[in-house]
């Protein structure tokens, strides 16, 4: 009701609109111009074509629309009336009086004069000239029947109406008798329905649905009403079968769902609770297959799982034998030079007799390699590992003769029980010594401290040497990125691998420049022990 409402408002704004636009262009006019101005200096044969042509336009703007049925000029100099319904009569005083209210164009362009509606143009406009006389007045008579006839073309029901009313000035015009005595008696034709809505208004016991909108261009408004039963009743009809449908689709649905629930969901769930499992690790898990549509998929996934559990059989037992060959390369990879050295220092400590530093030396020497040699145990605590590189560090102070000094710092009481890979500090430290110190003469400082972040351990190997440069220092960076098979295994390289194959790839070397300008080399890994005392 609203949308047609607003139609056909729409419909009958263009339509006025359209004649008012034509009326101020016909006021103009050349030979209403004249006959209203210089009829006393023409000749009767000049008034008689300009009054035909005239007489002509008017009924050319009469045909222009059907709601027009009379266009009338008032021309006092003639004292004559040119209408397109008559030829030529008499003017009537009393109607060019009442045609010279003017109206308002854009607010209230109406004019209501003996129950009758015109759109009316004086010329000029009497608010204009002062209380001079208007030399015309062109008028447009609107037709109230024509105009009730399309009010209801408008209506849908033969119980409802359509009213189109202003009220400045007062005037109605109804689809018919019944709805403008409805709408006078029952509805408040004072403005109450000003705007545009739809409302339910209960009249005589009955309710009824109205639906209105105001043009505030023109001032009027278009309103139509029905009985609410009207257009409720058909619903009201079939509820009954509504409701009853409705709990037919509502059990329909429960019905396919369960059925798509047992036939999809629930296999698809078991499918997707097995794949979680082996998500998890736990590759036994198995599935019972239906016999159904994912027969196929069970089948498979437990095939999957199956030769899941053969590859990681077969990657564990890899990796285990990689790391015991790389634990062996590394023990393998100790310099025999170190050997030698350590005879020789012998050799010159005997030849000297300094007994007291041979068997200091000796037993270095022995805990040393009897680290070195023990190959049955992968993982040891920390503190065992520390012990051993003091231990390789006191033989090196021996050996270099004290020009080269290393500093431990304190191990963080609880991190001293943490297992960690074996051999994974003194490969740093020897690479200090060998590359950090090799130029050093004097004043070697080796630098090993420990500290915590969060749940890891920071142990960081520094040297005071002098060779490193950025060159250098680059081509360590991009050793520890490269792939395992594109770079060669060297002591460094082996503790980073190790690392990361233990921990993950979080963990491992990182290799920056240090306060005293060496190479700071800083090895993290984990710290948070598990319950069988491993990390």
């Amino acid at each position: 009701m609203t949308s047609r409402v607003h139609f056909y408002m729409d419909s009958l704004e263009t339509e006025f609109a359209r004649m008012i636009r034509q009326g101020q262009e016909y006021i103009v006019d050349d030979d209403l111009q004249r006959l209203s101005i210089a009829s006393e200096v023409m000749s009767e044969i000049d008034i008689w074509e300009a009054t035909l042509r005239l007489k002509k336009r008017l009924e050319l703007l009469k045909s222009s629309s059907p709601y027009i049925r009379n266009v009338s000029a008032f021309i006092p100099a003639l004292d004559r009336t040119i209408s397109s319904n008559e030829y030529i009569s008499p003017m009537s005083k009393e109607e060019f009086q009442g045609m010279l209210v003017p109206p308002s164009r854009f607010e209230a362009p109406f004019l209501r004069w003996k129950d009758r509606i015109f759109f009316s143009f004086p010329y000029p406009d009497n608010t204009l000239m002062r209380g001079n006389p208007s030399l015309f007045v062109l008028s447009v008579e609107i037709s109230k029947d024509k105009i009730a006839k399309a009010l209801r073309g408008f209506g849908s029901d033969e119980q409802g109406g359509v009213v189109l009313y202003s009220g400045n000035p007062g005037w109605l015009v109804a689809s018919d008798a019944g709805a403008a005595s409805f709408f006078e008696e029952n509805l408040n034709p004072s403005g109450t329905y000003i705007g545009t809505g739809l409302e339910s208004v209960k009249i005589n016991e009955e309710k009824y649905m109205i639906a209105h909108e105001s043009s505030p261009k023109l001032n009027f408004t278009l309103l139509t009403y029905l009985p609410e039963k009207n257009v409720l009743g058909p619903l009201k009809q079939y509820n009954i079968g509504f409701w009853l449908l409705s709990c037919l689709s509502v059990v329909i649905i429960v019905f396919f769902s369960y059925l798509i629930f047992r036939l999809i969901h629930k296999p698809l769930k078991k499918l997707i609770n097995a794949f979680r499992e082996v998500e998890r690790g736990n590759l036994t898990v198995v599935v019972n297959p239906f016999k159904d549509e994912f027969r196929y998929l069970y089948d498979h996934f437990n095939d999957m799982v199956e030769k899941l559990n053969v590859l990681v059989h077969e990657v564990y037992e890899q990796k285990y034998r990689i790391r015991s060959s790389e634990l062996r390369q590394l023990q393998s990879q100790i310099n025999p030079h170190f050997l030698y050295n350590s005879f020789f220092i012998l050799y010159r400590m005997a030849k000297i007799q300094d007994y007291e530093n041979i068997i200091r030396f000796t037993k270095f020497l022995s805990e040393y390699y009897q680290f070195i040699t023990r190959t049955g145990v992968e993982f040891i605590p920390l503190e065992t590992e520390v012990a051993y590189v003091k231990t390789y560090a006191e033989i090196q102070t021996i050996r270099f003769s004290n020009r080269i000094q290393v500093e431990f710092g304190e191990v963080p009481g609880h991190c001293l029980k943490v297992f960690v890979p074996r051999l994974i500090l003194q490969p740093i430290i020897e690479n200090a010594y060998d590359h950090g110190m090799e130029n050093k003469l004097s004043n070697g400082k080796i630098t090993v401290s420990f500290e915590e972040r969060a749940d890891s351990l920071v142990i960081a190997v520094e040297d005071n040497g002098e060779s490193l440069t950025a060159v250098t220092l680059d081509h360590l960076a991009t050793m520890l990125k490269l792939p395992a098979d594109e770079v060669e295994s060297t002591g460094l390289i082996n503790v980073h691998r190790r690392i990361r194959i233990k921990f993950g790839a979080q963990y491992g070397l990182a290799f920056s420049r240090g306060m005293e300008g060496g190479l700071r080399v800083e090895l993290l890994i984990p710290i948070k022990k598990e319950e069988d005392g491993h990390i």
